[in-house]
Formats: structure tokens, C-alpha cells, sequence
């Protein structure tokens, strides 16, 4: 059972039996099981035999699953949706472990996509709103910049910086200030997504690899392995 989709900053994976390396990514990321138990890892604690799971962006995570069926939600965090997730589920806790027993998964994909059923499944209310939460317009001007050029491999900070009128120190600054993530990082992650859409629609790795910025295959292939710890072969083939 292999499921995928992307879109508007929402992104779901439905795959069975494996598990990932110490990794980390800018996601607020969700997993739930459709069938079987899994367990997290992070560098300090270790939660056991669950069947679903919340961790807060940016923090470094392994996923171990048996043979089961598992679901996996990434929500970019600077979504209003995100936020209002976050807020209510998430207090000075990294991972958070809801309790949703007996609760059955509806694995549709408009739902998912629109959050309505992650919403659904833990019991709390988000509104309908697909913006961004930043509160200056200059970085949310920058982050539709990167993402109308991320097929460019010159994207620079030099070159973003230039065209929301800021000195390249002031707007590295800000940009890691309301995104919490460096520019080069962020950047990063945009064309991982971009990569990702582009192997799921038939394209092969070298395609997505330059269609969406990076160096090579190789290159896309050690960021995948970095955010996601696991080779994009075992993920990416499988949605292909």
C-alpha cells in the first residue's frame, strides 16, 4: 500500500515496513499507523510501541516500524493551519503522543491535504486558511520568490535579498528570525519538495535532481537522506 500527495505546504506518505536514520526536517510532521505499532527515537528519549505520534519541527528523529502500514503528515510550520495545531496540542514538549485509540485513519487524499481529517482524528479545530503566518511582508515576499525560482540554481541570498530591499545581512537575519530555519537551509527544503513532486510525476532522479536546483542526484540524494534519513530509492521509486 503506497500513497502520495503535495499541496499548498501539505504532504502525506503512506508506505509499509521500514524505518529511517537519526534525521531531522523543517515539518511539523505527524505518523499514525494504519495497521501495527511503531517507535520514535530522539536523542534524549525513546517512546515505544505507539500508534501515533506529533513531532515539532526541526528536531532530530528515528522512526523504527515493524511490517505495518504507516501514515506520515508534514505540514510546513509557517502555515496558519500549523499553528493552530501546534498551539493546541504542543506545550514545551518536542514530541507529542496523541490519544486517539480506536480512532479508524480516513486516508483520503483531499482530506488529508486539507488537514480536516488530522484535525478530525485528534480532536481539535482549525480553520479553512491555506496562508502563510508571517508577519513581514518582506520574508513572505522572499518565500514566493524562492518558490517561483527554485528551479534556478543560482538562487542566492544575495539575489532574494536585492529584490525585498534589504542588505543581505539584515535579511539573513529576519529570515531565520520568523522562519527559524537559515536561508540556505530553507532553500534546501523547497527544492527537496520540488524534487520529490517532479519523481512523482515520472520523472527519474537526475531529472528532478536538476529541474529543481540541485548540483546532481548524488546532491539530492544526501539531502533526502539528511531530512528524512532514509535513501530517496526505498521512498521515491515506490510513488514513481
Amino acid at each position: 500500500m503506497i500513497d502520495f500527495g503535495l499541496k499548498n505546504g501539505v504532504a502525506y506518505y503512506i508506505g509499509r515496513g521500514f524505518e529511517t536514520d537519526l534525521h531531522k526536517h523543517h515539518a511539523l510532521e505527524f505518523i499514525f499507523s494504519i495497521e501495527g505499532t511503531f517507535s520514535i527515537e530522539t536523542t534524549d528519549k525513546v517512546f515505544s510501541d505507539v500508534t501515533s505520534v506529533g513531532i515539532q519541527p526541526n528536531v532530530p528523529h528515528k522512526f523504527i516500524g515493524g511490517d505495518g502500514v504507516y501514515l506520515f503528515v508534514f505540514i510546513e510550520p509557517e502555515l496558519k493551519r500549523c499553528i493552530q495545531i501546534s498551539d493546541q496540542l504542543f506545550d514545551k514538549d518536542d514530541v507529542f503522543i496523541p490519544n486517539i485509540s480506536g480512532k479508524i485513519i480516513n486516508t483520503d487524499s483531499i482530506t488529508l491535504l486539507n488537514l480536516n481529517e488530522i484535525a478530525r482524528v485528534l480532536s481539535i479545530t482549525i480553520a479553512d486558511e491555506e496562508d502563510y503566518q508571517i508577519f513581514d511582508q518582506r520574508i513572505k515576499n522572499a518565500i514566493e520568490i524562492i518558490k517561483n525560482y527554485i528551479s534556478e540554481k543560482n538562487l542566492s541570498l544575495a539575489y532574494v535579498s536585492d529584490k525585498v530591499n534589504l542588505s543581505e545581512d539584515r535579511f539573513r537575519h529576519l529570515f531565520s528570525e520568523q522562519i527559524g530555519l537559515p536561508f540556505g537551509r530553507y532553500v534546501l527544503w523547497c527544492r527537496l519538495q520540488k524534487a520529490i513532486v517532479l519523481v512523482s510525476n515520472k520523472l527519474n532522479f537526475t531529472e528532478a535532481a536538476y529541474e529543481s536546483g540541485f548540483a546532481d542526484s548524488a546532491h539530492l540524494s544526501r539531502v533526502f537522506m539528511e531530512m528524512f534519513g532514509i535513501a530517496p530509492s526505498r521512498v521515491l521509486k515506490k510513488i514513481a
